[in-house]
């Protein structure tokens, strides 16, 4: 989403755009089920990678892990700021931040992936905005979910590789 903004807003900025499991910002948002959401709150290992991967998909699970695990521990955000990024987040979904309402207006090539067994991002929102953005190029990756990009990465790195360099 903030991709998204960032490319209505400072259009000479953006070269190339890819958005991976992203809403649209026009108010045609299909929203993830609750329980999704709450999953990802929960502390529960097992209920996040529920939400991550579809069943059957240890393989990714194994990459995801230590490749997050990889990262330098970040400090707990505030709670002011969780509320404030929940907010931004409404915001978008129902169409009611500017630059979400003018994501048609895209003008970089623009990638939007996704897997089509998302969770969190439900597929109908990559669809619609594939529709939104004039010349917009969908790849999905069939039996994937919300982290796709670690259960397929060696397909979706090259395709990264070839639209950027493009």
């Amino acid at each position: 989403m903030i991709a998204q903004a960032l490319a209505v807003l400072h259009p000479d900025q953006v070269r190339r755009l890819v958005l991976c499991a992203s809403y649209p910002g026009n108010g045609t948002v299909v929203r993830p089920a609750q329980q999704a959401i709450a999953a990802l709150g929960s502390g529960s290992q097992q209920q996040v990678m529920a939400d991550l991967f579809p069943p059957g998909q240890a393989a990714a699970q194994n990459t995801y892990l230590p490749a997050i695990s990889s990262y330098p521990p970040a400090a707990a955000a505030p709670a002011a700021i969780v509320t404030a990024q929940g907010h931004a987040v409404d915001q978008w979904w129902a169409g009611q931040d500017p630059a979400g309402e003018q994501a048609g207006g895209i003008t970089a090539p623009t990638l939007i992936a996704d897997g089509t067994a998302d969770r969190l991002d439900p597929l109908a929102n990559s669809r619609a905005l594939a529709r939104l953005i004039p010349g917009a190029r969908l790849t999905l990756y069939p039996d994937a979910g919300h982290a796709f990009l670690f259960q397929d990465q060696a397909a979706f790195i090259p395709l990264i590789e070839s639209f950027l360099a493009s």
